[in-house]
């Protein structure tokens, strides 16, 4: 382990990466419960969705360090989810019965205007992800 991510050359040991992988799980854990309860309110069932939210975390976690060789943990957004249940399907009344291309996360990029400042109305956010 110490070879593969070179700690010594990061100025770390084997004990400090394990401590501040705790503390980075334990800062993190409320993502597990709440991203299911944000999501349910929209009509997705609550065990799938915290299914999907370990799923996600742990895959992406791991392969953020095995892969990019950084310490960075990764979850899914959870603003996106409360814009998605809130804003979309409570405040506008989207049926995610009728019209599956809501649960699908669609972002595009803001493009900037002639004089480089952002036009929001020109970017869509559509929905959220897993």
């Amino acid at each position: 382990m110490e070879k593969f991510f070179r700690l010594q050359e990061n100025g770390t040991d084997v004990k400090t990466e394990i401590r501040a992988g705790v503390a980075t799980f334990l800062t993190m854990a409320y993502i597990i419960v709440v991203n299911p309860s944000i999501l349910s309110g929209a009509g997705m069932p609550f065990a799938g969705v915290l299914f999907a939210t370990v799923m996600v975390s742990a895959i992406g976690s791991v392969l953020m360090g095995l892969v990019a060789g950084l310490p960075f943990a990764v979850a899914p957004g959870m603003g996106i989810n409360a814009f998605f249940t809130y804003g979309l399907v409570l405040g506008m009344g989207i049926d995610l019965g009728e019209d599956d291309r809501y649960s699908v996360c669609l972002q595009f990029d803001v493009p900037a205007g002639e004089n480089g400042q952002e036009e929001p109305d020109a970017g869509i956010i559509c929905g959220t992800g897993v």
